[in-house]
C-alpha cells in the first residue's frame, strides 16, 4: 500500500512537470566597463510558463537566452550615462521559441534615483534607475547597483556608474510573452 501511494505521489509530480508554453521572461543585465566609456555585458533572458506570474515559482521555468551587450557611450537627457548598445545571441536552450525578439535591445541609460526613489532601491544610496530602449523609445526597466554591493564587498562608485566596477541591472517589469 505504502509503495502505491508513492507511487501516485510522484506520478502527479511528473505530470505537473511541465511548465507549458513559454509566457513570461525577465531579462536581468550585467555590464562591465571598458575602454574610452564603452561597456560589454549580457543579457540573460529567463523564460517561464503560464503559471510564474503567480508566486514565481522555478518550476515554471523553460529555458534561457544569452545575450551579449557591447555599448558605446551616447549622449542623453536627464541621465548619468548611457550606451547604444550592440546585441549577439551567445547562447539558448530555447527549442523552438524565436529568440530575435531577445535581440531588439538598443539603448541603456542610467540615472540617479534621488532621494524620493532611493527609499524603494534595493541598496539605497548605491543604487541607480535604469531606462531601456527596446525600439520602441525610452521605457522604465527597473534598478542597477555595483556588483561588489550584492557581494557584500564594498563599491567605490556610490550607485552611479563611473566606470570603475561591474555593474547588476535588474528589471521590475515582466515580459508578457503571450501578446
Amino acid at each position: 500500500m505504502r509503495a502505491l501511494y508513492l507511487f501516485c505521489i510522484m506520478s502527479m509530480a511528473a505530470c505537473s512537470s511541465d511548465p507549458g508554453s513559454p509566457a513570461w521572461a525577465i531579462d536581468p543585465i550585467w555590464i562591465e566597463p571598458v575602454d574610452q566609456d564603452a561597456v560589454r555585458g549580457f543579457q540573460t533572458w529567463q523564460v517561464y510558463g503560464p503559471g510564474w506570474d503567480n508566486g514565481y515559482a522555478e518550476r515554471h521555468y523553460i529555458c534561457a537566452a544569452i545575450v551579449r551587450i557591447d555599448g558605446q557611450p551616447t549622449e542623453c537627457e536627464s541621465c548619468d550615462v548611457a550606451w547604444e548598445v550592440q546585441t549577439r545571441l551567445v547562447e539558448t536552450d530555447c527549442e523552438g521559441l524565436d529568440t530575435e525578439r531577445f535581440l531588439t535591445l538598443e539603448r541603456l541609460q542610467l540615472r540617479a534615483a534621488g532621494v524620493r526613489a532611493d527609499d524603494r532601491a534595493p541598496y539605497a544610496g548605491q543604487s541607480a534607475l535604469v531606462d531601456a530602449d527596446y525600439g520602441a523609445g525610452w521605457e522604465p526597466y527597473g534598478w542597477a547597483w555595483p556588483t561588489a554591493v550584492e557581494q557584500g564587498r564594498a563599491s567605490t562608485s556610490e550607485g552611479v556608474f563611473d566606470g570603475t566596477e561591474p555593474f547588476q541591472l535588474q528589471p521590475t517589469l515582466l515580459w508578457d510573452l503571450t501578446l
